[in-house]
């Protein structure tokens, strides 16, 4: 009970690795403190900084202390719950667990994996552009990685969607913006005030605004095929996606 009182007591100071001003190292309990840093899974490394704050103080810090308690910290730590969870988000193995001391962890944190390295995991990671997590075997998942490949090809096909789409919004201001410049010149045309010079100018000019006018509409409607392409070649694939995951 000592240790989580003072748990309490100082968890909160020392949240992040905060420095210890006097009073903090005068009043700590070396082995509360450890105990808070292993039972949220970390390494000793954390005394290493409280070592050096306290030494401003000429007070010496406990390390023994610390990492007796570090030790019980780990020990609550490394339960077969949190290798599930662990497991089931993705997450490394934490080191700190070792295998031998800890086969409840390790056996969490299978059970864990299995949930995570689906079809439907590795297929939401591609799709959004992400690499497939290393903890998932590909010997072991293949369906993770069957699941990954059709998300990459959701996300490559998303991304040239995107470019498509991008690419005619440009065309179309492009088109709008000579269509003005012809209406310019058409009335620099039929001006009164235009003589013939003006007027030949005028016309050299919209011949050659419509030309390009005309490259660009050609141009505009290739990208739209395009673009209606991709877009089929999406709502097929997530359609066989849905498929999978229902099946």
């Amino acid at each position: 009970m000592k240790n989580i009182s003072l748990i309490f007591g100082f968890g909160l100071l020392l949240t992040g690795c905060a420095a210890m001003n006097e009073d903090d190292c005068m009043l700590a309990d070396w082995q509360a403190i450890g105990y808070q840093t292993g039972v949220e899974g970390e390494g000793t490394s954390s005394f290493t900084q409280y070592q050096k704050d306290c030494s401003k103080y000429q007070i010496k810090a406990d390390f023994n202390a610390f990492k007796l308690g570090h030790q019980q910290g780990v020990d609550d730590f490394c339960i077969q719950e949190r290798g599930e969870n662990d497991g089931a988000a993705g997450a490394n193995f934490n080191t700190l667990c070792t295998r031998s001391r800890y086969p409840a962890y390790y056996k969490g944190y299978e059970v864990g994996l299995m949930r995570y390295c689906t079809y439907e995991c590795g297929y939401s990671r591609g799709r959004q552009g992400v690499s497939v997590n290393q903890n998932c075997n590909k010997a072991d998942f293949p369906e993770y990685f069957s699941g990954h490949t059709q998300g990459d090809k959701y996300y490559e096909i998303s991304e040239k969607i995107k470019d498509y789409e991008g690419d005619l919004a440009s065309l179309k201001k492009r088109i709008e913006t000579i269509a003005k410049e012809v209406e310019q010149e058409e009335s620099v045309l039929l001006s009164d005030a235009s003589d013939q010079l003006v007027r030949q100018k005028a016309l050299n000019a919209i011949k050659s605004y419509r030309k390009t006018h005309d490259k660009l509409v050609k141009e505009y409607y290739e990208v739209k095929e395009q673009l209606a392409i991709e877009k089929d070649r999406l709502e097929r694939l997530s359609y066989r996606a849905l498929a999978k995951t229902v099946i």
